[in-house]
């Protein structure tokens, strides 16, 4: 993060890094099971998807994120349309 002054010039700098340390290998599932997860409701949604939604995903890509304890784990970002609305959902993609 940089904030400059009314000069042009740096007022303040904040540079963060964090280092990752290899824990294991782990097996992730394929987009069309990830997809599968999605229509059984196994996910963590606000609001969890109901019976008669139009959902139609557009995308689907393989990302990464950390998790609650700090570990960096794959996921899967599906986004799209719920009921003509903009949507999106990650969901993990570690099996």
């Amino acid at each position: 993060m940089m904030d400059f002054k009314k000069d042009g010039s740096v007022g303040s700098l904040f540079y963060s890094n964090t280092i990752n340390e290899f824990i294991r290998d782990v097996e992730i599932l394929s987009p069309k099971e990830a997809y599968a997860k999605i229509e059984n409701g196994d996910f963590d949604q606000y609001n969890p998807l109901q019976k008669g939604d139009q959902l139609v995903v557009t995308d689907c890509q393989l990302d990464y994120m950390y998790d609650s304890k700090g570990f960096y784990q794959p996921i899967y970002s599906f986004s799209g349309t719920l009921n003509g609305e903009e949507w999106s959902l990650r969901v993990t993609a570690m099996k």
